[in-house]
């Protein structure tokens, strides 16, 4: 009889390396930069992000890996915890930046030459197409108001 540990290994690997090769091809490190995301003490940020985002692709919690991996977990859930609390992090300007970059390049380079300027003028607001550093302005303002939606001033 065959034991069940080896496939969850492999498993676990697999999802890691997966996960690795995202970040390295999307440049995950500096979205990260980008969105003041900065190590204050211990791990960095990018580390613990890719283990966070492992772990959900094994459909495991954070607390049972690290009740059953006692010694072999690389952070301590204080540093998981610092880094998920931490309030100067811009997570909204990660995942813009994130899906931009992910919009440019998986869906612009599939559209013909033609329509992958229209694509990208389509899909990215003006303020992630340029990338000088300037910070994000706040377009939604500018949006038409619905009957079901109204802003408050």
């Amino acid at each position: 009889m065959t034991s069940i540990l080896p496939e969850n290994i492999t498993d676990e690997n697999r999802s890691a390396n997966y996960v690795a090769n995202f970040f390295k091809e999307h440049k995950i490190g500096q979205i990260l930069v980008k969105s003041n995301f900065k190590k204050q003490k211990g791990f960095s940020c990018k580390e613990l992000l890719q283990f966070l985002v492992t772990l959900v692709f094994l459909g495991k919690n954070l607390y049972r890996y690290l009740d059953i991996n006692t010694g072999t977990a690389p952070f301590q859930k204080d540093a998981v915890y610092r880094f998920l609390n931490e309030c100067h992090y811009n997570w909204r300007k990660f995942l813009l930046f994130l899906s931009s970059q992910i919009i440019r390049s998986r869906i612009v380079p599939q559209l013909s030459a033609s329509d992958s300027l229209k694509a990208a003028n389509r899909y990215l607001p003006k303020s992630c197409l340029l990338e000088t550093g300037e910070p994000i302005r706040n377009g939604w303002r500018s949006l038409p108001q619905t009957p079901n939606c109204r802003m408050k001033r």
